[in-house]
């Protein structure tokens, strides 16, 4: 009867044949696993008889049956491993995992780790690493502070990251920055306790409203005239009124960063935005993305000025130049003789005031690999606040900037050896259209238009040239952009080159992303219908969430 068949660990029979010293033996050299029980026919025949006669005649008393079972229970309790049995390497690895996820993490984990047990609190204070992120805000407290100081100890050698945001969220543009809550004698006493840690800043931000804390963490900086760790720097006065044509920049006078000339071999990564300093000795050099932005007239970096850092990054590979009204002393046609060359640059954003300026500015450059170019024009998007403010910034048509892209395209061959093909010419597929071709936009790929005002006209002639595009933003632009688009879509199986058969759109494209409201989807409705029929394969995407009529909750029920 027992044999063949499966019984279940706490079953009668096993409790009673655990008296055997064979069968006891036998039992306990299996691994245990709760999924899998050993059959009883896995035990020879011969002694399974035995073990049968041996029940029938001489049972097993109830009290003795059962203590085998409590043994291994217990045994299996004193083998469970829990997070606390752990070595400590293998906890400050799971430790390091949780904390590295965002900057918040960074700032709260570790001091939620440190109030578990006296064990976990031991390993996060004595791991350096758990506070190498170094953060201010405002408003001061003097428990944030005191955070600050003593995850500076924690960090001993290792490099730090410090983020410094001493904006006001209640802090209005239009006030007279005088009025602003934070002085310049707040940041004299940041930087008296964080300003000798400088040799092992690894990253540095630093956000402010206004001109003058901005203008003494320069002041400041003055004194450090090496930064051997530094690999990230973004300083910021988040006021992009400051750039508007015709203002007076707040401070004439240029700071030297860092005392000018500094010792910057590791920085690779600069965001400036409203800073005003003193390009012509920034010592920024070898760096692989660089954001200038919010600049007006009056502290802009000049053209020579932008092509000296330029020249001296030439693996640059992402370039933002937003609001800047670069001047140049010997005037621009001098520089177009010899224009700035970026053969590696995959990334380029520009925004503008004045279209005219920008597209002056675009003439200068030359970008044969550009993957990604976004264009904005960044009235539009202020043209209700500047209003209210009194502003006078008429809007231009930015048809111009098309026209700087479409004769790169045509007149502005690059040699071979600054842009390599994108198929090798040992590759047996033959290349699609385009690819055979030198200089932009052979390589473009993505394609972002925000608040910029074109021709149609001149929008369909330039987009033709754009081959291998796959995915074009449209994001507050005239609703007859996204008519002409619909007009010359061309099928994913044509064969035959696009800027022959002069479709707006080659076949490559396969993302459209538009930022449309309920009454500008309702009107371009019938030219996205047809633009689905006609590419299928096209994905459209609305990045704004809509609420139909037909879709808003009832409410008069």
């Amino acid at each position: 009867m027992l044999h063949g068949s499966r019984v279940h660990p706490i079953g009668h029979v096993l409790f009673e044949f655990s008296t055997h010293p064979l069968i006891y033996h036998i039992w306990y050299s299996f691994p245990f696993n709760p999924l899998f029980e050993p059959r009883l026919d896995h035990l020879p025949a011969m002694l399974l008889r035995n073990i049968t006669n041996t029940h029938r005649h001489n049972p097993a008393p109830t009290m003795l049956r059962r203590r085998p079972v409590k043994a291994r229970t217990t045994r299996i309790h004193k083998t469970r491993t829990t997070i606390h049995s752990l070595p400590t390497e293998v906890l400050t690895e799971i430790f390091v995992a949780a904390t590295f996820v965002s900057e918040e993490s960074r700032l709260g984990v570790p001091d939620i780790l440190s109030h578990v047990s006296s064990r976990w609190r031991a390993i996060v204070i004595n791991t350096s690493l758990f506070w190498t992120f170094i953060v201010v805000t405002f408003p001061f407290a003097a428990k944030q502070i005191a955070r600050a100081k003593v995850a500076l100890a924690r960090s001993k050698h290792r490099p730090v990251d410090v983020h410094i945001d001493i904006r006001d969220p209640e802090w209005a543009w239009e006030v007279d920055e005088d009025q602003h809550a934070v002085k310049s004698v707040d940041v004299v006493e940041i930087m008296e306790w964080l300003g000798p840690s400088h040799p092992r800043w690894r990253s540095l931000s630093v956000f402010t409203d206004n001109w003058e804390p901005m203008q003494t963490f320069l002041a400041y900086s003055t004194m450090f005239p090496s930064l051997p760790a530094l690999e990230t720097l973004s300083l910021n006065r988040c006021n992009a009124y400051a750039g508007l044509p015709g203002t007076t920049p707040d401070f004439s006078v240029p700071i030297e960063l860092f005392g000018g000339h500094a010792h910057l071999p590791k920085l690779r990564h600069v965001v400036l935005s409203g800073v005003h300093i003193d390009y012509s000795c920034s010592g920024f050099k070898d760096l692989l993305s660089l954001d200038l932005r919010h600049q007006s007239h009056g502290v802009s970096p000049t053209l020579q000025e932008l092509r000296q850092i330029l020249d001296a990054s030439p693996e640059l590979g992402s370039l933002s130049l937003v609001a800047l009204s670069p001047s140049c002393s010997h005037g621009f046609e001098e520089i177009k003789g010899a224009p700035i060359i970026m053969s590696h640059l995959k990334k380029l954003t520009l925004g503008w005031w004045n279209a005219d300026d920008a597209a002056e500015l675009l003439e200068v450059f030359r970008i044969p690999v550009v993957e990604e170019l976004s264009l904005e024009d960044i009235a539009p998007s202020l043209l209700g606040a500047l209003e209210s403010a009194t502003f006078d910034l008429p809007t231009h048509d930015s048809t111009p900037i098309l026209g700087v892209l479409t004769e790169m395209s045509e007149t502005r061959p690059i040699p071979p050896s600054l842009c390599p093909p994108l198929i090798a010419p040992s590759s047996s597929s033959p290349p699609r259209p385009g690819e055979e071709t030198y200089g932009f936009p052979s390589r473009l790929r993505t394609l972002a238009i925000n608040g910029v005002h074109l021709n149609s006209a001149a929008f369909s002639e330039f987009l033709p040239r754009v081959t291998n595009l796959e995915e074009l933003e449209l994001k507050s632009v005239d609703r007859k952009l996204i008519s002409a688009l619909s007009i010359g879509m061309q099928p994913p199986s044509v064969d035959q080159c696009p800027t022959t058969s002069n479709p707006v759109l080659g076949p490559t494209l396969r993302t459209l992303k538009l930022w449309l409201s309920s009454g500008e989807f309702r009107e371009t409705a019938r030219a996205l219908y047809e633009i689905k029929q006609r590419r299928p394969d096209v994905r459209i995407v609305n990045m704004v969430r809509l609420v139909l009529p037909e879709m808003a909750p009832n409410r008069t029920a």
